[in-house]
């Protein structure tokens, strides 16, 4: 299982497990997402924000995965990927 936390219309937080429909839930601040999102203990939490449009690149989303470490903290991994940024 992960989770998705995603800037939206507020900040959605997408619990994704195999084999059943994604469980989604929206929160008014990224702090608060998060938090959620911590307390579903999950492996990875995918964090995606939005990058406003410039003149040369439109609006899109950056995301970073957080894992979560033996003390069940969460840390960045490494894995990051964007729009046409």
């Amino acid at each position: 299982m992960f989770v998705r936390v995603v800037h939206r219309q507020g900040w959605d937080v997408e619990r994704v497990a195999p084999g059943r429909d994604v469980e989604k839930r929206t929160l008014a601040t990224r702090e608060a997402a998060l938090e959620f999102a911590r307390g579903l203990s999950p492996d990875w939490i995918e964090v995606g924000e939005v990058v406003p449009a410039t003149g040369a690149v439109e609006q899109h989303h950056e995301w970073t995965t957080l894992r979560r470490q033996p003390d069940g903290s969460y840390a960045p991994s490494g894995l990051r990927w964007g729009g046409k940024g």
